[in-house]
């Protein structure tokens, strides 16, 4: 993803039931949390905790159905410098995390 250089990247994560039987959920919202890192050292660039506020929620899933979740970003995704960094979304109540993605911060808008 492309985000002009000040703004906070607006997306969101697919969460895909890839079981032969219908994924039935009622512990309420579930939100991916981005982490932010440098490609080439790996080190995370921007932390910190997120403060999300969800309501009680039911998924149920058909298999091969999606949902479509939420992204909270780390404080500080809007003073990256122009760039390319990796990142990567965990929902960490369901103990999973997205494939590698790439945001990019474009110092034109």
């Amino acid at each position: 993803m492309v985000v002009p250089e000040g703004e906070a990247p607006q997306v969101l994560l697919q969460l895909v039931n890839d079981r032969e039987t219908t994924w039935v959920d009622d512990r309420g919202e579930y939100w991916g949390m981005a982490h932010v890192f440098d490609p080439e050292t790996g080190a995370p660039v921007v932390s910190g905790d997120v403060g999300i506020a969800g309501v009680g929620r039911t998924y149920r899933l058909d298999p091969g159905a999606t949902v479509a979740l939420p992204v909270a970003w780390p404080p500080g995704v809007r003073t990256l410098s122009p760039g390319t960094y990796d990142v990567v979304a965990c929902v960490p109540e369901l103990a999973l995390a997205s494939p590698v993605g790439t945001l990019r911060i474009d110092p034109t808008g």
